[in-house]
């Protein structure tokens, strides 16, 4: 019997799109930017997908722990917490932008296809991740109770949800789109 933990995966293609490029990008800048955790694996993936954020799986603490809070008053942090904010949220249009090209293409092989989906999905789960991040992170300035203004944040963190939920929305015309051309694959056989 193969353990649970491994997983194989094979691509004949000859590359892979500039979807998978792009979100493999977005997710790598939100690991170095301290977002969220690296991720395990495609297992681990899977897990997120199916059951939640897996237990073991970075807290929002993480991103907490990258700011300053004992050499930075609440105002400060939060511009730094907005402007994270706002580079997540513009990393994240990007991915939709290469998503609803890859959409209007109609020559990606579907392995491709299913493959781009699948990175798609990943930078959508890393969106959701960070805006957990930030969530916490806002929440430990407020009871810092050292004044500041939250609204710059907050204005930032709605404007990352209307994203994500467009992300979602994008996520499933890919899953559409994908069904549409196996089917059509499969009455061409």
């Amino acid at each position: 019997m193969v353990p649970a933990k491994i997983m194989v995966e094979s691509n004949f293609a000859p590359s892979q799109t500039r979807l998978v490029e792009v979100c493999d990008a977005y997710n790598r800048r939100a690991v170095s930017a301290g977002w969220v955790a690296p991720a395990q694996g495609l297992f681990d993936f899977a897990r997120v997908l199916m059951d939640g954020a897996p237990q073991e799986a970075a807290s929002p603490d993480d991103y907490v722990s990258t700011l300053d809070f004992a050499n930075n008053d609440a105002e400060t942090l939060y511009i730094r917490v907005a402007s994270d904010i706002d580079r997540a949220r513009d990393g994240l249009q990007i991915v939709i932008g290469e998503a609803e090209i890859l959409s209007e293409t109609d020559d990606v092989p579907p392995g491709q296809l299913r493959s781009s989906i699948i990175s798609f999905e990943s930078a959508l789960i890393t969106g959701q991740k960070s805006r957990r991040s930030f969530i916490q992170s806002l929440e430990m300035i407020d009871a810092m109770e050292a004044g500041g203004d939250a609204a710059i944040a907050e204005v930032s963190l709605s404007s990352l949800e209307v994203v994500l939920d467009e992300a979602r929305e994008t996520a499933d015309m890919l899953e559409r789109v994908y069904v549409t051309r196996s089917q059509e694959q499969i009455e061409q056989s």
